[in-house]
């Protein structure tokens, strides 16, 4: 757990465009 802010919002990221691609389906 001492990931930068950067790192964190990369994750968050990657993480809404996954969920983007499903609700998408």
């Amino acid at each position: 757990a001492d990931a930068t802010q950067d790192e964190v919002n990369a994750q968050v990221t990657a993480v809404n465009e996954a969920i983007a691609k499903l609700v998408t389906l």
